[in-house]
């Protein structure tokens, strides 16, 4: 059998604990002007000054692939109110929008950062009128521009003539 670092071990009893385990939902929209905050949870939840609202949310297994690939994970709102339905409508059922999932301990509330954060991008949406469920995977580094301010041919189709 193989033992595991002493590092590894004290991470693990960090995290182990009989308080229960919420799982708070940060979605942006509108490239940062919109920000809507959801807990898994059956009460408003304020954590680091946000006010999280409660709402039935469910999120599949984060898991970590071995082989390189990036894995995907579904959220699910269940009991879609008219804002909720009107909102996915608005914005092509929210794809690209960012979405940051936070555990925190409910003991632990008082604390200003999250033990488990993890930052998502839906990537489309399905549903019916009483749940969505979306697909999401973490952000993809090869469509980012490096650097940032740097554009090449293709961006600009209408304008450079090869």
């Amino acid at each position: 059998m193989r033992t595991l670092p002493s590092a590894l071990i004290t991470a693990k009893n960090d995290l182990a604990s009989a308080d229960s385990w919420i799982a708070l939902f940060e979605i942006i929209i509108d490239d940062g002007t919109n920000h809507y905050y959801i807990a898994a949870y059956d009460a408003q939840v304020t954590f680091d000054g946000q006010t999280y609202e409660p709402y039935p949310i469910a999120l599949n297994r984060i898991e970590e692939d071995t082989d390189g690939t990036l894995s995907e994970v579904t959220i699910t709102l269940s009991l879609l109110g008219a804002g909720i339905a009107e909102l996915i409508d608005d914005n092509d059922g929210l794809a690209g929008v960012k979405v940051f999932v936070r555990f925190v301990q409910s003991a632990n509330l008082a604390d200003t950062t999250a033990k488990i954060e993890t930052e998502l991008e839906v990537i489309d949406c399905t549903g019916d009128l009483k749940s969505a469920s979306f697909r999401c995977g973490f952000p993809n580094l090869l469509r980012q521009q490096a650097p940032s301010k740097r554009y090449n041919r293709l961006d600009f189709p209408a304008i450079v003539r090869s």
